[in-house]
């Protein structure tokens, strides 16, 4: 399903990357996420960048 990111520069913590199986059930998830929450509950989608740079969370405050 999955395997972690980078794993032949030793890998990265949190990361992963997804085989066939592993992307047809994210796809999945997604699908029905999407299902109730936008159309049913109408709520909004927002899509925004999976990594922050370090200066803005030095600038946010969350690492130092």
């Amino acid at each position: 399903f999955f395997a972690q990111a980078f794993s032949i520069y030793g890998g990265v913590a949190g990361l992963y990357d997804y085989g066939p199986t592993g992307c047809a059930m994210k796809a999945n998830i997604v699908s029905l996420w999407r299902s109730h929450f936008v159309l049913e509950e109408q709520m909004l989608e927002v899509d925004s960048p999976a990594l922050t740079p370090e200066h803005i969370l030095k600038a946010s405050g969350h690492v130092e």
